[in-house]
């Protein structure tokens, strides 16, 4: 199988830190305790689908990213402080799925 690529659907680079502001103050205003998350950036193995991402990387307001297999979302694929080792982390469950990558 071939090696997940990262795509971003929307990036608005701008609003990065606008973002994570905002959620800390709808948490703090609303006092809702469950985390808010941002979208970082989706993962598709094209060989799959050609327009469904396989995983999706989110961070919350520490910068913790937090990878999820869309297909299952009981996965656990674990936190990392590195978008590369998220990315990593996913690569190895989709080659336990798919097989090892060309």
């Amino acid at each position: 199988m071939a090696k997940l690529e990262r795509i971003e659907l929307m990036k608005v680079p701008e609003y990065d830190d606008k973002m994570i502001e905002g959620l800390i103050e709808l948490r703090e205003r609303f006092g809702v305790q469950a985390p808010f998350r941002r979208i970082r950036a989706n993962l598709i193995d094209r060989t799959v689908s050609e327009t469904q991402p396989q995983y999706v990387l989110t961070d919350d307001e520490d910068l913790v990213i937090r990878p999820q297999y869309l297909a299952d979302s009981t996965v656990n694929l674990g936190s990392h402080h590195t978008e590369e080792a998220a990315i990593a982390r996913c690569q190895e469950h989709h080659d336990t799925i798919y097989g090892r990558n060309a």
